[in-house]
C-alpha cells in the first residue's frame, strides 16, 4: 500500500495521523488502533507491493497512447490517475482523463509524495559526480516528434553539448543520471546524443522555451532533456517543466526481482530444478 493508501485506511477507521509522517509510523498506528493479537501489517511485504504496483503502471505507460486510453472505460481511466496520484477533481470528461494519463493537461501533475526525498538531497550510498546548475526543460520524445524509440526503455537524448560538459570530468562506466522535480526524482540511462539545433527546434516547434547553460565555454549549451512518457509521469511533471539533471554514481545492487509476464511462464520455471541457472 502507498502513504496516501495507508492515510486513507487512517480516514476510514478515523485515527489520527497528526505527527506521522512515514509509512512505518502510520502502520503502527493502525496496528496498534486494530489491536489484533499476534497480526500486524508487514513492512517488507508492502514495499514488495508498492514496488509491484509502480512497475505494473510503468509496462502500462510504455503503452499508452491517445487511441489506446481513448477506448478504455472511464473506470479503469480513473483507476490508472489514482495509482498515479493524478487529481481527477473537475475532469469529468473521457478526453480530460485521457490528458491527465498522458500529461498534456496542465492541472494533471500528481501531487507531490509525503515520502518523497527532497530533490536535491541524494539519499544514502548514491554520490553525485557533476551536476547542471542550469534546470534543463523536459520533454516525452514521443510527444515531440521523436518517435517511441525510447518508451520501452529508461533512458533520454541529451544535445550533444551535454556530452562535452560530462566529459571535461571522469566518467563512471555506465553514464547514469539524477532527474530531479519538485520532490519527485528517477534515475535513467542515455540512449544517444542529438545535435543542440535539432533539441531546440525540436522543442520550440512546440511552444517552449530552452534554457541555456554553460556560456561561452560550450558557445551555450541547450537544457533540454527528451524522455520517455513513463519517465516524465514518474517525475510527476509535464511538457516544458524544469528539472535538475546530475551525473550519479549509484550502489551496486544487491538483489533483483524478477517478475514473469505469463502465468504459464511462471509455472514452467517452477517446474525446473534450478530457475536461477536456467534464467
Amino acid at each position: 500500500l502507498s502513504v496516501k493508501s495507508l492515510r486513507d485506511m487512517c480516514s476510514s477507521l478515523k485515527i489520527s495521523t497528526h505527527g506521522s509522517t512515514t509509512k512505518e509510523e502510520l502502520i503502527d498506528a493502525i496496528n496498534a488502533a486494530t489491536a489484533i493479537p499476534g497480526e500486524s501489517m508487514d513492512v517488507e511485504q508492502l514495499e514488495e507491493e508498492d514496488e509491484e504496483a509502480l512497475l505494473a503502471q510503468a509496462v502500462l505507460m510504455s503503452q499508452e497512447d491517445n487511441d489506446s486510453l481513448s477506448a478504455l472505460p472511464i473506470k479503469e481511466l480513473r483507476q490508472r490517475c489514482n495509482a498515479r496520484g493524478i487529481d481527477t477533481t473537475g475532469l469529468a470528461e473521457k478526453s480530460d482523463l485521457v490528458k491527465a494519463l498522458l500529461g498534456q493537461n496542465e492541472t494533471s501533475v500528481a501531487a507531490p509524495l509525503p515520502q518523497a526525498l527532497a530533490a536535491d538531497v541524494p539519499p544514502p550510498g548514491i554520490e553525485i559526480l557533476g551536476q547542471f546548475r542550469v534546470p534543463f526543460a523536459v520533454f516525452a520524445a514521443s510527444d515531440v516528434g521523436l518517435g517511441s524509440a525510447l518508451e520501452q526503455t529508461g533512458k533520454v537524448l541529451l544535445p550533444r553539448s551535454c556530452l562535452m560538459m560530462l566529459t571535461m570530468g571522469e566518467l563512471p562506466d555506465t553514464m547514469l543520471l539524477r532527474l530531479s522535480y519538485q520532490s519527485s526524482t528517477t534515475y535513467v540511462g542515455v540512449a544517444d546524443f542529438i545535435d543542440d539545433a535539432a533539441a531546440f527546434d525540436t522543442a520550440s516547434a512546440h511552444g517552449h522555451s530552452v534554457p541555456r547553460w554553460g556560456g561561452a565555454l560550450t558557445g551555450g549549451g541547450v537544457g533540454a532533456i527528451f524522455v520517455p512518457r513513463w519517465v516524465r509521469s514518474q517525475l510527476a511533471c509535464t511538457n516544458g517543466s524544469e528539472v535538475g539533471v546530475a551525473l550519479v554514481s549509484l550502489p551496486k545492487a544487491s538483489r533483483m526481482v524478477l517478475t514473469p509476464h505469463t502465468d504459464a511462464f511462471a509455472e514452467a520455471l517452477s517446474r525446473t530444478a534450478d530457475p536461477r541457472q536456467l534464467l
